[in-house]
């Protein structure tokens, strides 16, 4: 690589800083249990600033293009319109959250909230992995709440309404699912773009245990092993862009941070969320790694692990959050 790696040892420590972020777990944890209405605080404020954005970029869609506020670029084109992506990681966010919630109690409020979140991602965001990863965190969330007798009025009340706006997206899904089978079998569009990709970046990996580093495009020679064609990106790769960078160790961080959410899904006050959100992060870490590359993802991914346990007892103000009986609502 040449003099791509001649810099000092701090910087390349810097750049490498997302694969220790685990160990910022630790502060984190000691810091949100002693407040744990920081939780709830987050919880809202992540909901509300994420359907501001989508309607935001709703609203850009529908005026689009006599009038653009947002940059964005004509060519990032889908079934007739533009595809506009601000904000989709903490939207994504903000809709398994309130899922989470409707699967707790069905009103109105997060209905509204959960149909405009699943608007933005069919209609404006159009990313097929991202819808993927929803639909199937959903689904096993929304079967597995079956084994429990409560379960089923919530799960008819929400099948219900699926079953009414099933006429606007059933279309949408018909449509993504044609694109991906065309693109497979033509051997084009993303499809040959992340064949590609996987292609160019693994053979960059001359150490697997350690994988190749980050390679700055900034850094003198660096051009050449950041991109190809001009639209070739590593972070399209998923998982496989982490084995390139961090190589074996950076799959092991990825398998430990995935395993560590798993026990701790039935512990915490967002069992149901931290579920989904697993499920997600799980089926989509082909091409996307959220956790990872996305800020959003990665701040969501230390709260989980932060969260506290269910039937510990935290007071603030005199008041008393969570019990082996009584646990705080949202």
């Amino acid at each position: 690589l040449g003099d791509v790696y001649k810099r000092q040892i701090l910087i390349g420590i810097i750049l490498q800083a997302r694969v220790i972020t685990i160990l910022s777990v630790i502060p984190i944890i000691s810091l949100m249990n002693d407040d744990f209405s920081s939780y709830e605080r987050l919880w809202n404020q992540t909901k509300n600033i994420a359907m501001l954005q989508s309607l935001i970029n709703i609203l850009q869609l529908l005026l689009y293009p006599q009038v653009k506020f947002l940059t964005i670029t004509s060519e990032n084109m889908r079934f007739g319109s533009i595809r506009i992506g601000f904000g989709g990681a903490l939207i994504t966010i903000a809709l398994l959250m309130t899922f989470s919630e409707l699967m707790k109690q069905v009103n109105k409020k997060n209905l509204a909230y959960f149909l405009v979140y699943m608007f933005y991602i069919l209609f404006v965001r159009k990313t097929r992995m991202v819808i993927f990863g929803v639909i199937i965190s959903i689904l096993v969330v929304f079967f597995f709440s079956l084994r429990k007798k409560s379960g089923w009025k919530k799960a008819f009340l929400l099948g219900l309404c699926f079953l009414l706006v099933s006429p606007f997206v059933a279309p949408r899904i018909s449509e993504l699912f044609n694109l991906t089978q065309h693109e497979v079998s033509t051997n084009s569009g993303n499809y040959v773009a992340r064949t590609g990709e996987v292609e160019f970046y693994t053979s960059q990996v001359k150490k697997p245990l350690f994988g190749r580093g980050f390679i700055s495009p900034k850094t003198s020679g660096g051009e050449k092993f950041d991109t190809k064609f001009g639209y070739y990106n590593i972070t399209d790769i998923g998982i496989t862009a982490l084995y390139v960078i961090n190589g074996v160790v950076g799959l092991i961080w990825f398998i430990i941070l995935m395993l560590i959410i798993l026990v701790r899904v039935k512990k915490t006050e967002y069992s149901i969320f931290a579920m989904e959100y697993l499920i997600y992060s799980i089926a989509t870490c082909v091409t996307l790694l959220s956790c990872y590359y996305e800020s959003e993802g990665l701040i969501i991914t230390l709260v989980l692990l932060a969260s506290p346990k269910l039937g510990e007892v935290y007071m603030e103000d005199g008041v008393e959050y969570g019990s082996k009986t009584s646990l705080p609502n949202l």
